[in-house]
């Protein structure tokens, strides 16, 4: 434990830092940069000097209401790019698949995920998704699942795709709808007083018009040498609404919980109780393949995953 004196020094250490640093110009984050206070930062305050770990959530879009993103258009893309992925994989056109995915950059502009520039970083992994083609393919057909809904499109392959964890989910997100994270970038730096640089980099977005990807060359926003896009706060979240963890703790466990009341209706458990339960049922087999193999057989599951997804989001964000 520190003693009082020794706190009041380190905080006294920390406020001379962080003076340095603004007065070198060395800002860690963006309400730094723009001088206004958290709360009332419209956009996810960035940390410029390294990655947060968040990541861009397809739920969060869908129900966006942040007046400068376009979240009706960022939700048609990233619903039309799954759509495309299965209806090639319906018609056996792997091959487009594989050009669609190779497509895919590593771009690390909204400084979320896992540090890519340190050694336990990672690049987006995409390999998975062409691995899981056929295990989506038969839970789209199973649950019967309309691929214009755009929710319950990007959530299929959020939960059941396998070693495709939320930094790959997310930097794919993020090369889908580049073009409206760009665009809303351009209009919080007119609220703040900021421009962007008159230099211009070539990124990719996806096109939901041609079904493909798409060269876009945008003007960047910069700070110390780090290319920066910005993101509406409520968009970036700590985890997945729709992961294979909370969809494997919610339906899942209520029909498991269901199916024992059944055999017992004395049964009790608790959330942390049933997970251990849950595990003897289910020896060796990760949240992804326990949600497979239950979905497969219990399609209803998804469908109320997606009630309950879209209930609990309306008039929040």
């Amino acid at each position: 434990m520190y003693t009082k004196k020794a706190l009041k020094i380190l905080h006294s250490i920390y406020l001379k830092y962080n003076f340095i640093k603004k007065k070198e110009g060395i800002l860690l984050k963006i309400s730094n940069y723009f001088d206004v206070d958290t709360k009332s930062l419209n956009c996810f305050n960035i940390e410029t000097a390294t990655d947060t770990k968040r990541y861009l959530d397809p739920t969060k879009i869908v129900f966006s209401n942040n007046k400068y993103f376009n979240h009706d258009l960022a939700s048609k893309k990233i619903g039309d790019f799954f759509k495309t992925l299965l209806e090639l994989h319906d018609d056996n056109r792997e091959n487009e698949i594989l050009e669609l995915l190779k497509n895919i950059h590593e771009v690390n502009d909204t400084h979320l995920g896992e540090s890519k520039n340190k050694v336990n970083g990672h690049g987006p992994k995409f390999d998975a998704l062409v691995e899981a083609m056929n295990t989506i393919s038969d839970i789209e057909k199973i649950v019967k699942l309309d691929k214009n809904v755009i929710l319950s499109t990007s959530l299929v392959f959020n939960i059941f795709v396998l070693d495709f964890g939320p930094d790959s989910y997310s930097d794919l997100i993020t090369n889908i709808i580049y073009a409206e994270l760009s665009d809303y970038t351009e209009k919080i730096l007119k609220v703040y007083g900021q421009k962007m640089l008159p230099h211009k980099a070539d990124r990719f977005s996806w096109n939901e018009k041609k079904h493909s990807w798409e060269k876009i060359v945008v003007k960047y926003f910069e700070i110390d040498g780090e290319r920066i896009v910005l993101f509406p706060k409520k968009i970036a979240v700590s985890s997945h609404q729709g992961s294979s963890v909370k969809y494997l703790q919610s339906v899942i466990f209520d029909k498991i919980r269901a199916d024992l009341l059944k055999n017992d209706p004395k049964f009790k458990a608790n959330q942390k109780e049933l997970k251990k339960i849950v595990k003897g049922m289910y020896p060796g087999m990760t949240s992804k393949e326990i949600d497979i193999s239950l979905t497969k057989t219990n399609p209803d599951l998804f469908l109320k995953f997606c009630e309950k997804l879209t209930k609990d989001n309306k008039g929040k964000s």
